[in-house]
Formats: C-alpha cells, sequence, structure tokens
C-alpha cells in the first residue's frame, strides 16, 4: 500500500508537468508554431492532448487499485472495508 501510495504521488507529479506541457502546446498551436496533428512524428497539440489524457487515465487507475488494495487489507484484519475518503480521492480527478 505505501509503495503505490508514493507511485501516486509521482503520477501526481508527472500529470502536473503533463499539464504545463499541455498549455505550453496550445500555446503554440494558437501563435501557429506548432501544428494540431503531425504525420512526422514532430510536437503536436494532439500528441500533448493525448499525453495528457493518458496521465490522468494511468493516475486513476493507480488510485482504484489503491482503493482495491485498502479494502482487502481491512477485509483480512477485520477492519473498516469501505472508506468514503478512498473513493473521494478517485472521484476528485
Amino acid at each position: 500500500i505505501e509503495a503505490l501510495e508514493k507511485q501516486i504521488s509521482q503520477k501526481n507529479i508527472a500529470l502536473q508537468q503533463k499539464e504545463q506541457e499541455l498549455q505550453t502546446a496550445k500555446l503554440k498551436y494558437e501563435v501557429g508554431v506548432i501544428p494540431y496533428r503531425s504525420l512526422t512524428g514532430t510536437e503536436s497539440l494532439a500528441s500533448a492532448e493525448l499525453a495528457y489524457k493518458q496521465a490522468v487515465k494511468e493516475l486513476e487507475s493507480l488510485r482504484i487499485d489503491l482503493v482495491t488494495l485498502r479494502a482487502n487489507f481491512g477485509y483480512i484484519t477485520g477492519q473498516q472495508v469501505y472508506s468514503k475518503l478512498d473513493w473521494a480521492q478517485v472521484e476528485d480527478n
């Protein structure tokens, strides 16, 4: 569980970076420096959007895994299995 929590904090940082990269790409697109899509593999707004969405999904997946592990741990140890706080973290994003 602790290792997964560390991964989540790292993914939060990565998500913030991807969000900044997306904002930069939007600005570049608006001034005409980069295209929306690129067939040559160069920087594009679509690739920045895709990278951001992928980072969001990875973070959500880790959070869901954490909630599942906490629930299983609670069940095995006879503690509270469900906590609204666990799901609030998942629903926030």
